[in-house]
């Protein structure tokens, strides 16, 4: 998958999956950084959405020096799907319907 539009340093940001109820299963989201030059980023994060529910996982973009790119994966059920939503400092960053396992990779950028 192509990157999506960056992410801004030490934004606020919103990962948000709301499970179609017709899914067979719970979908797995999961955030994570790669770092530049082996500097300090936050530990990867993940959550378990129930078929039908939404669930998500909030936190801070980490500074420009230490974080290069962000990754998001969605592991969604056989048959699942969802609404996967990224908001950057409260506002809508990007957002999709998911339907098959899916990762985005967002490079990290200098604050706005």
């Amino acid at each position: 998958m192509p990157l999506k539009k960056p992410v801004h340093a030490n934004a606020t940001y919103t990962v948000r999956f709301s499970s179609h109820i017709t899914s067979k299963g719970s979908a797995l989201i999961a955030v994570g950084w790669v770092p530049k030059d082996g500097n300090a980023v936050p530990d990867p994060r993940d959550i378990v959405v129930a078929a039908g529910g939404t669930s998500q996982i909030d936190g801070k973009v980490p500074a420009f020096a230490d974080a290069r790119l962000m990754e998001i994966i969605v592991d969604v059920p056989d048959n699942g799907s969802g609404q996967l939503e990224v908001l950057e400092n409260g506002k809508l960053h990007s957002d999709a319907t998911i339907a098959e396992d899916t990762t985005w990779k967002m490079l990290v950028e200098e604050a706005q």
